[in-house]
């Protein structure tokens, strides 16, 4: 076996000698996994070297490699010297020794010193050098074998390593090596603008998503061109609200990056992707799926180990691999903050401070400590892995960053390799399972390994076929059994219902006069009645009956079992016993598996413990494991099953198992098949088709608050107001409404039903407080009669003086001397209530209260949230801090919180109004800023002037050969606007001659005619484009923003229902005089009739 010989103290020498610096200077490497200073950076980089000539030294034939002696290079680790005036910190080797994973190498005693010697001083080649005094006959009849078995290698600097130990052993030297992956990609690094100051990195307004231009830089680089987040984004046809987005999930990323190279013919058969997560068990270690089954599911990184090999591995490779981690990135920053402050606590060792000096100092660091990057609460991050240091274990990560120029900028983080399996290992707050990496690689000619056949197109499962609610949208808090329904029913009126009986069929009228698109898991719920408790319950054993029972419910209610039927099989063990026979036999099981794959009009939701289906400790003991997936293929020859999962944003849209996972995963839960009436398939398992059954299982039946199980029950109607088990914003909301009806007669769940908005976007804590508001007037207008209504108030550093005092005045009315029947609702930044430790009890209710007591003289309120917990819900506040409070920016706004007034009466802004309704567009989150406003607009003023469409902002973007997120957030002109809607009418040839759009170039003549201009009319809309700062001046918006107008008549504020209602309200009033002097130009929308 050969010994491995290192060069670190000499290395150390000469760098001294070069550098003219004294031996003894107090400059020794940091311990093992802390950060190099620049001091160091020089020995860093020949370690590099060392180390990566040691890599390519592998055990000859007739190596020992049993145990007690470590095959090399694997196990080298190369620790540098303790810093501290030589003093050994705890746990690292001293300089100079070679140490293995499980101790010093064999041959090589702990403490051992190296040496660096040049070409000059090696002996000849194959001649072994003479042992030292010390050495014993067996280590000399060890290094003559090795030097039979090992060529002398060189070092790249033409060093040679060898060791002054009690053994001296022969070394030969080969050509060097370079792996061109790992060139290509350091070239490839190098050529971006980089920076290790995140605070002057130039960001391209409203494109936040750094996780996409990790993408597009890890698709470029194993791709060998050049990608654009604009062709993610096409592929993808992903909501462009996703680019205002700073991170998602590993899931997300990994389903966007494989459509993307599954959508391209060129890429599909040169790359491929891969996803890992750091969970840390495995349940049967035989059974795990690998990649190259063509899953793009790899096994769990389960430890440091298992991690630092991989990298290694993978990075030195020709694989052309770009990693793209999703981690807690306040870890990083703290060890790169202690990194900082070791170097600087060592320059300041020798200097004695004065006691005004430390307060400072501390003051200073207390304002390090606010302005951080990162807070320890946070959404997590996505960076590339562009370097790792194997001699000192530490990586270096690269976040990328769109510039307003188009080109990137990497913000870079240094930190040991330690921090980062750590910051993987954390939980992501919103999925609750560890964070992971998604990999991007080059595959060989003819190598790509083959995929399963999905039944259904992915654009089907995933929502994009129907065009409105995807399945990335939905909430993750719904009950997977509820998300699991409205999937099944996706396919099933897609697949098994014919185009006649689709037509037939319908559940009502419309959700808050919206026809709502997409998956229906708002439709099911709401037919149903459920409540907003049992729609975020957990899935268990009990929720496959219930589902079943649940969609016989549904599709009678929609007219449609006459044409669909449903058939539940419950999988379980006799006596429930855990070794009991199972009542459906393996292979039964099986050829059902491949019957329903087979079956074009059969769809199959599964009901399966997903820790045994993925194999994987997902779900921690003491909570349910159940879960629900579509059957979407099966492949018998390569024993690999494909599922269509209801939770994408934690598990990916589609992932692999295999039969016999599966079949024990189905043990003790089971499945429900929906087919056409009088296929075979459905009756061999159905164990409910008779109406009998019904009642028998009552207690899977529908909640009180729908209607019955049988007619003639009567569901008695709500008494009281009930508050969730969970925080949401329409919960305060609800309260609010009631305060100015005088009774309870508002629900929670109405709100939701009945506001025309997805039941996924109501289910929030923290809605913009514009949001909020948009919820509460469509519901007030249309299920209320327009009786009450909302006004909000922004605390826009333009108007925070008046702001204050109409709150003041507003909360006086509302709550003192009886009251005037108006409610006050806050929104403040929750998060701040840490700085006031005195007024806060620690249990957090939201991010909206209302206000109900107001102690003018001690200047505090008495405020009520949305708390579960009674004993929580009240709380009093100073006045100060709230104002403090509501004049913090909302992140996803982008512009300051502020109040909300209920208040007796009709709508002002409605009245006299077209009532051009911004909900008629398709969005795919009504409740996120647009990208571009202007193509909202657009895409409203088509859906107005075009019967019964809903076009989206989506297709108004992608309609044109190209386009520039650099452009499209804040540089689009009038001449722009005009050419998307042609690029739309284009796309589009049946409208193109039913519409008409043109730029009236007529208007602005003076405030009278340009009134006149835009005025309503029934065949007609108007579309401004103005000036954002001109009309929000407070705001940080750039260039012009667009909106439709809604009511232009003389001695009237002018109307407007803007294209980013989230920002700036679904409709805002200003007079005709500013708003003539803001607009820029006038699209003009015009019905052609036949």
């Amino acid at each position: 076996m050969l010994t491995v010989w290192c060069a670190i103290a000499s290395a150390v020498a000469e760098h001294h000698k070069n550098t003219g610096t004294a031996a003894t200077d107090p400059s020794p490497l940091p311990v093992m996994g802390a950060i190099p200073t620049k001091e160091h950076q020089e020995i860093n980089q020949r370690l590099e070297r060392i180390e990566a000539a040691l890599a390519r030294v592998g055990p000859a034939a007739g190596d020992d490699v049993s145990p007690g002696r470590s095959p090399r290079p694997d196990a080298i680790k190369i620790a540098p010297s303790p810093p501290n005036g030589g003093r050994r910190a705890r746990g690292a080797q001293f300089a100079g020794e070679v140490v293995a994973d499980d101790g010093p190498v064999h041959g090589s005693p702990a403490g051992a010193r190296f040496h660096v010697r040049t070409k000059e001083d090696t002996p000849p080649a194959g001649k072994a050098e003479v042992a030292s005094d010390a050495a014993t006959p067996s280590d000399k009849q060890n290094a003559n074998a090795d030097a039979a078995h090992h060529p002398k290698f060189a070092l790249p600097d033409g060093a040679v390593a060898d060791v002054d130990s009690p053994v001296s052993k022969p070394v030969v030297a080969p050509p060097a090596t370079t792996s061109t992956a790992k060139a290509d990609r350091q070239k490839f690094i190098a050529d971006m603008k980089a920076t290790d100051d995140w605070r002057s990195v130039q960001k391209c307004p409203g494109v936040k998503c750094s996780w996409l231009s990790c993408m597009t830089v890890a698709l470029s680089f194993a791709a060998g061109e050049k990608v654009t987040m604009e062709s993610v984004l096409r592929a993808n046809e992903m909501a462009l609200h996703y680019v205002s987005m700073p991170s998602v999930t590993t899931a997300e990323v990994y389903d966007a990056l494989a459509e993307f190279v599954r959508a391209d013919r060129t890429l599909r058969d040169k790359l491929a992707v891969d996803h890992a997560n750091f969970d840390s068990e495995i349940l049967d270690e035989d059974e795990q799926i690998g990649d190259d089954q063509g899953s793009g599911d790899r096994p769990p990184i389960q430890s440091l180990i298992q991690f630092r090999k991989t990298i290694a591995q993978e990075l030195s490779d020709d694989s052309f691999s770009m990693h793209i981690f999703n981690f807690d990135p306040y870890l990083v920053q703290e060890a790169e903050a202690k990194a900082q402050e070791d170097e600087e606590a060592l320059a300041q060792m020798e200097e004695e401070e004065e006691n005004a000096d430390l307060a400072a100092s501390m003051e200073s660091k207390a304002k390090q400590q606010a302005a951080k990057q990162w807070q320890p609460k946070n959404m997590g991050a996505f960076a590339i892995l562009t370097g790792y240091n194997a001699a000192l274990h530490t990586v270096t990560l690269a976040i990328p960053h769109l510039a307003p120029d188009g080109t990137y900028t990497l913000e870079t983080h240094q930190c040991p390799l330690q921090t980062l399996y750590n910051a993987c290992c954390v939980k992501d707050g919103y999925t609750k399972r560890t964070r992971g990496v998604v990999r991007v690689f080059r595959v060989k000619d003819g190598c790509a390994p083959a995929t399963v056949k999905p039944k259904y197109p992915i654009s089907l499962i995933d929502g994009r076929q129907s065009r409105g609610m995807l399945s990335i949208a939905l909430d993750i808090s719904i009950a997977p059994h509820i998300l699991g329904l409205g999937l099944l029913h996706e396919v099933v009126r897609n697949t098994v219902i014919a185009a006649d009986a689709k037509a037939e069929g319908g559940t009502g009228a419309a959700c808050g006069g919206i026809d709502l698109r997409g998956i229906p898991v708002t439709d099911v719920c709401r037919t149903l009645g459920l409540p907003v408790g049992t729609i975020t319950a957990t899935s268990n054993r009990e929720s496959l009956p219930t589902a079943a029972v649940w969609y016989r419910r549904y599709l009678d209610a929609a007219g449609l079992s006459k044409h669909v039927d449903v058939g539940c099989v419950s999988v379980t063990r006799r006596d429930d016993s855990d070794d009991g026979a199972v009542n459906i036999d393996e292979d039964d099981f099986f050829a059902f598996l491949a019957d329903a794959v087979a079956s074009k009009t059969t769809a199959v939701l599964l009901s399966i413990n997903i820790n045994v289906a993925k194999n994987v400790r997902v779900v921690p003991d003491g909570q349910s494991p159940s879960h629900f997936a579509i059957l979407l293929g099966y492949d018998k020859e390569r024993k690999l099953v494909q599922l269509a999962d209801v939770s994408v944003k934690k598990y990916r849209k589609v992932w692999h198992t295999s039969p016999d996972l599966l079949y024990r995963a189905v043990i003790g839960h089971g499945f429900i098949t929906a087919s056409d009436k009088g296929n075979e398939l459905a009756a061999k398992f159905d164990g409910l088709t008779t109406a009998a059954s019904y009642m028998k299982l009552a207690r899977y039946g529908v909640s009180s608050a729908a209607a019955t199980l049988s007619p003639g029950m009567k569901a008695a109607a709500p008494v009281a107001f009930e508050h969730p088990t969970r925080n949401y914003s329409m919960t305060v909301l609800a309260k609010g409404l009631n305060t100015v009806l005088g009774a309870p007669k508002v629900r929670v769940e109405d709100l939701i039903y009945n506001s025309g908005f997805h039941l996924s976007f109501m289910l929030s804590e923290h809605l913009p407080i514009l949001a909020t508001q948009r919820a509460a007037n469509y519901f007030c207008y249309y299920t209320l009669e327009n009786t009450v209504h909302v006004e909000t108030t922004n605390f826009d550093a333009h108007a925070i003086a008046d702001a204050e005092k109409a709150f003041l005045a507003a909360v006086k009315a509302a709550v003192t001397g009886g009251g005037d029947g108006s409610a006050v609702l806050v929104n403040y930044n929750g998060a701040a209530l840490n700085r006031f430790p005195d007024l806060w009890n620690g249990h957090f209710g939201g991010n909206l209260a209302q206000v109900i007591g107001f102690d003018e003289s001690a200047e505090m309120l008495l405020l009520e949230d949305s708390n579960p917990e009674p004993f929580y819900r009240r709380w009093a506040c100073p006045v100060k801090a709230m104002l403090e409070m509501m004049a913090e920016k909302d992140s996803i706004a982008e512009r300051p919180r502020g109040f909300m007034v209920c208040k007796k009466g009709p709508n002002p802004l409605m009245e006299a109004s077209r009532l051009v309704d911004m909900r008629r567009a398709q969005s795919h989150h009504p409740f996120k800023n647009p990208v571009s406003s202007i193509a909202s607009a657009i895409a409203l003023a088509l859906s107005e002037v075009i019967p019964g469409s809903a076009v989206a902002s989506e297709e108004i973007v992608y309609a044109g050969e190209s386009f520039n997120l650099t452009t499209l957030t804040s540089q689009v002109t009038p001449v722009g606007a005009q050419t998307m809607v042609d690029n739309w009418l284009a796309q589009n040839p049946n409208y193109k001659k039913k519409v008409k759009a043109v730029i009236n170039n007529d208007t602005f003549a003076d405030e009278h005619k340009f009134l006149a201009a835009i005025a309503q009319q029934p065949d007609r809309v108007s579309l401004i484009l103005y000036e954002a700062t001109a009309i929000f001046p407070s705001g940080n918006e750039k260039g012009l923003a667009a909106g439709v107008v809604t009511r232009a008549v003389e001695g009237r504020p002018v109307v407007v229902c803007d294209g980013s209602p989230t920002r700036h309200g679904d409709m805002w009033a200003r007079p005709a005089a500013d708003v003539h002097k803001a607009t820029k130009a006038v699209l003009q929308f015009t019905a052609v009739s036949n």
